[in-house]
Order: C-alpha cells, then structure tokens, then sequence
C-alpha cells in the first residue's frame, strides 16, 4: 500500500503574518514551509527580493509600495516543489486603494516562482483595471507569448478587497498542455479538477473565471512572491500554498474523502508506453476535488513522477494476463501466464489463506479485462465467461466493494479481433453487469469504448493496443466522472477504490448504499 509523502489536501506552506509589526525581510512564521532556495538567506524565510522594504503594519497584514517579498517552498528534493507535472495553488487575500488613478505601471499581484525567475502572476497585472493571469516569461516559446493575459471580467476598481486562488497546472506529453487559472473571492460553491478548462459538459471541470492555457512547459513551481508598484500600496493577509483547490481556498476541506484505489488488470492498466498510466490523471482529478487518494496492489514499477512524488506508486497491472489469470490470482498463486508476472498472487486475500487481506480492502473496485484473451485466441466469449466468474468473485472477497466494469478499447493492430470485441465482447458487457446488479451484487457499467474510437488517432497508439498519453489522460478522466457519478447517488460516507483493469470513458448508474 502507498503511503503518501505529502498528502494532496493538505496546504503546503501557509503565513498569517501574525508577526510584530516591522520588516518582513526575513521572518520564518507560519507552517508547512520547506527548503528556501534564496542564496545566503536561511531555510523558509521571507526576503525582500526588489531592495525595497516589505513591513507587517499591523500583526496579521503585510504592506508593500513598490517591493516586493518571496518566499520559498521547495526544490527538486522534495514533493512540495512541482516540475512540468502537477498542480498547485495560491491563495492570498489583498486590499489597495482601487480609486488611484491608473498608470502603465500599476500592479497588485501573487507570482508563481522558478528558483527566483517569476513565470505567472495572478492578480492585477501592469496597468490592469481588472484581475487577471498574466504570463511573465516563458522563454520557451512552447504556449503563451511573455505579456499574454486572460482577464476575469472582476474590475478592480469596483472590487478592491479580493481573495485571490490562482494556479499553475502541467501536464507533460505530446499531446498535453498545461493551464492556468484564476478565482476572484471563491466561495463554497465554487471547484475545481485538475487540467479542467470548463464548466460545461466535460469531467473536467472548474469554477475559475479565467483560464489560459500554458503550453507544455517544463518550469519548476518553487516560490511565491507578493508584490505591488506604482500607485498601487496593497495590504496583504493569509497566504496560502496548497496542492489542491479545496485547501488552498479552504472553505471544502470539512468534506474531504479517503478514497483507496487498486489498478488491477493487464498492460493498459499498468500504463504500458506511458508510466503511471490512467492512474496519474484520475489521481489528480480526485484530488483537485477533495479526496486523498491511496493506491493499492503488488506493483510498483511503473509509476509516474507525480505518482512518486505523492507514495502513490502501487497498482495491480499485470502486462500479458489473461482473465483467467486474473480470477486465481485474486485468492491464489497462478504464476503459470508465460506473458506475465503475478507478483506472488493472493492479491485480494493473505497468502495461503482465504481470509482477507486487511491491508487491501477497497470500497470500489474499477474492472476492464479481455483484450489478450481475445487478441491470443481464447476468444470473446470465453473472456466474457470469465468476466462473470472474476465480478463473482470479487464481490464474495468484497462484498462491500462497488465494482466497476468497462468495456474494451478499440484495436487498431488487428480487424479480426476488434471485430471481435465491437461484435460480440463490447455488447455483451451491459447485459453481464446488469444480470450481477439484479442479484444484488455492487456492480456498474463504464462505457469508455465509444469515445476512444471516435477518435484513435489520438488516443490510441502506434502499437494499435495501448493508449497515448492523451488517452491515458481520458481514461483517468473517464474513471474520475464514473466515480464522480456514483459518490452524488451515495449518502455520505468513508470512501475508497479498487481499480481493476483499464476502462475507458463511461457512465455508471446503480442504486447506492450506505457501507
């Protein structure tokens, strides 16, 4: 089981400038702050970064005119830091006299730092008369020009006393882009997903008034810096970094949920081309609303960076398996797959033992198997035999679990076996799950098939078989919005996750109980 380094809902680094009144230059208060990078300057401390002096005015409120003070809260030693993958907050309640007349060099904002370099400010940019995201430097040239902005709309003069959530979002690939986005005084209703860039439709979803989308950049996130000039004085309160929105805007953390996840199945799950797989994507996306995610399985050699960063690194994807491997291995040691590795079996149960593995105990339990049955000759109606048998036993190991089952993806390497699997196996698994629900079994119907193959050229590869890293992505989306689905049908209640096999986009529908 992993046991995560930082956990994703809490707030890295928080300051209330409770603080006697006098240079901020050089305070250590506050929490959470870790390894400041600043030459000379000791570990966690503020500094000023312009020569011009930062003060407390008064405990609680920090006043900068024309200065500017940063802080750090990591580097590549440590998960607080992020590196072109990720996501992270900011949050920082600001008040300036919004009647002063404007000039080309007015500004109030917070600034995302990269070991000292400012790369994104949130705030009221350069002569602004309303909040907004603006790009500093991105030298790269790989997403927005230097002095690109996205405007909220929220005009500065009517508003002159904000909170302020702003955020920096990678995500690395081909295919991907980073975001970022900017809240103008959140409230509870307000939410966010990771890598979301609306609030319509799709499984990513965000409140934020601004969104710009930021290239596939590979710049460190680090430190923040508050800072204001010209005839802007800005009194500054409650400085927050956080790894979610949840924490950084704080009002959601009362309702966050413990969710324990398992990938089990074969290649797809383990992330074969992609490490970390769909599990990287679907971890962010829960943790963007609330939840602390914990992975669970005997794999461990295939996690993404993030995944590392955050412990999360176990899986049960196991490369080659057939169904049938799948179902022994559950409660036994069948290691007799030549395509695969069983890690040691009784992946659900102690070893030896039909009583359960205290240690693995999921609530929902996320199941797509079949595509090697089919691909090496057992055939579709074989693996959907067997899809029965493994949901059997899943929910005698687990009666407590909700289980979700996916059909296949498309195959692109082979018109013999897709045929297989749009013809017969796809069809077929409705009709299965529904038969396990009417006897009472905690089963639902994802559909990720359809959406993968409108569009295979994205999302599946060039092996014909595994998912790209933007299918991959719609996979952890796909499981985030089934899971999404099925926690608004539940009464409240202490939540995790068994993931088997990799689903593909769907829906899950079933009356929901309390455990």
């Amino acid at each position: 089981m992993g046991a995560a380094t930082v956990a994703r809902s809490q707030i890295i680094g928080t300051d209330n400038f409770n603080y006697t009144p006098g240079p901020l230059n050089g305070e250590t208060g506050g929490t959470g702050w870790v390894l400041g990078d600043n030459a000379g300057d000791p570990p966690t401390n503020w500094y000023d970064i312009y020569g011009n002096e930062v003060d407390v005015t008064t405990p609680g409120t920090v006043e900068s005119d024309n200065g500017a003070i940063g802080r750090s809260f990591g580097d590549n030693n440590n998960a607080s830091a992020i590196q072109g993958t990720g996501a992270i907050y900011f949050s920082v309640d600001l008040t300036f006299d919004g009647t002063a007349s404007a000039d080309a060099t007015d500004y109030s904002v917070i600034s995302a730092l990269d070991y000292g370099t400012e790369r994104v400010q949130f705030g009221r940019s350069y002569g602004s008369s309303t909040y907004d995201i603006g790009v500093t430097s991105n030298p790269s040239g790989n997403g927005p020009a230097d002095g690109t902005v996205a405007d909220t709309g929220v005009s500065t003069a009517a508003v002159s006393s904000v909170e302020l959530v702003g955020s920096i979002q990678y995500e690395t690939g081909s295919n991907s882009n980073g975001v970022l986005k900017l809240w103008v005084n959140p409230t509870t209703s307000d939410f966010d997903t990771v890598l979301g860039t609306t609030n319509t439709g799709s499984s990513r979803n965000t409140t934020a008034l601004a969104v710009l989308p930021y290239g596939n950049t590979n710049y460190w996130t680090n430190g923040i810096r508050l800072a204001s000039g010209a005839n802007a004085p800005t009194s500054w309160s409650n400085v927050k970094v956080a790894s979610t929105f949840a924490a950084a805007e704080g009002a959601s953390l009362p309702t966050q949920k413990n969710i324990t996840i398992m990938p089990l199945g074969d290649s797809i799950t383990w992330g074969q081309n992609v490490a970390g797989g769909y599990e990287t994507r679907l971890f962010q996306d829960l943790q963007g609303t609330g939840h602390n995610t914990t992975y669970v399985g005997s794999v461990t050699n295939n996690a993404s960076t993030v995944l590392t960063n955050y412990g999360e690194t176990h899986e049960e994807g196991h490369p080659g398996c057939f169904t049938s491997y799948i179902y022994n291995n559950l409660d036994g040691n069948d290691n007799s797959d030549a395509y695969s590795n069983n890690d040691g079996g009784y992946w659900l149960t102690s070893n030896g033992s039909t009583i359960n593995n205290t240690g693995v105990n999921p609530n929902y339990i996320l199941l797509m198997v079949g595509t090697n049955d089919i691909g090496f000759g057992n055939g579709a109606t074989y693996a959907l035999n067997e899809l029965g048998l493994i949901i059997n036993k899943l929910s005698a190991l687990r009666p407590n679990a909700d289980i979700l089952v996916s059909n296949l993806l498309p195959r692109e390497d082979s018109a013999s076996v897709d045929a297989q699997i749009t013809g017969v196996f796809n069809p077929a698994v409705p009709g299965i799950v529904a038969t396990h629900a009417a006897e009472g079994q905690h089963v639902s119907f994802v559909d990720m098939y359809d959406e993968f193959a409108a569009n295979t050229s994205e999302y599946i590869g060039s092996d014909g078989v595994h998912p790209t890293q933007a299918g991959y992505n719609l996979m952890g989306d796909t499981w985030y919005s089934a899971i999404s689905n099925l926690e608004a049908q539940s009464v409240p209640e202490p939540t995790s996750f068994a993931m088997i096999g990799a689903c593909m986009i769907g829906l899950c529908r079933r009356r929901r109980r309390a455990i």
